[in-house]
This record gives C-alpha cells, sequence and structure tokens, in this order.
C-alpha cells in the first residue's frame, strides 16, 4: 500500500509518537458486552462556579465515561454508560445534589471516533 519497508513505517510511526502526533494505542471494549449497554449525554449545570470543583465531583463517579467544558447553560457535558435505568435514574439522583442535570438517552450510534484522514466514500447525498 505505501510501498514502504516495515522498519521504515516502524521508524515513522516512533517519530509522530514522540513529537506527539500519535498519542497512544488502545483496545476498543464493547460497552453492551461488559454490562453497560445504556449510553447517555447528561448537560451538567453545577451549584458552584467552582469548575475545578465539579469535575472532581463527576469524576467520582464510574458511569461517567467522558466529562467535556462546554459553552452555554450547562458547565459540562458528560457521556456515561450504565447498566439500566434504574441506574441511570440513581445516578442523576446523586447529581442533582450536584447541580441542575438535562439528560438524552443515546438510543443508536450513527457513527462514532471517524478517522481524521479518511479517502473520501462518495459524493454526500443531497
Amino acid at each position: 500500500m505505501t510501498n514502504l519497508s516495515a522498519p521504515t513505517v516502524a521508524e515513522r510511526i516512533a517519530r509522530l509518537r514522540d513529537i506527539g502526533v500519535i498519542r497512544g494505542f488502545s483496545v476498543k471494549i464493547d460497552p453492551s458486552r461488559v454490562g453497560l449497554p445504556i449510553a447517555a449525554i447528561i448537560e451538567f449545570k453545577p451549584h458552584s462556579n467552582d469548575h475545578e470543583h465539579a469535575v472532581a465531583t463527576v469524576s467520582q463517579f464510574h458511569a461517567v465515561r467522558d466529562c467535556f467544558k462546554v459553552t452555554g447553560q450547562a458547565l459540562l457535558v458528560l457521556i456515561v454508560r450504565i447498566a439500566d435505568n434504574n441506574a441511570l435514574n440513581k445516578l442523576l439522583q446523586e447529581l442533582s445534589h450536584h447541580g441542575e442535570t438535562k439528560t438524552s438517552v443515546i438510543l443508536t450510534t450513527e457513527f462514532k471516533d471517524r478517522p481524521l484522514f479518511e479517502k473520501p466514500q462518495s459524493e454526500p447525498v443531497p
């Protein structure tokens, strides 16, 4: 494909890793297969204006997989993975002690982790 030898490719990958373009390698685990089939997006507006405290608070909840500081009404947007609706309800009750939440349950994932550099497959549908 690239007409490069394996040592040349390895050297280029090492160089990209050294300068921070490649930040690591990982294994992708299917959350549904490990008992976490429900995904939700939670907008979190803490009672306090202390941003560091808000991040520290949400980081204590194992169900919170990702946390983004955003503009808008909420300070943080959280992505959670959870076992069932009862567990989601319990998480929301716990978070409500620390701030306001607005939740959207993810029904399907249409695409995720798209490659930054990919060949166009076809022309977009109008």
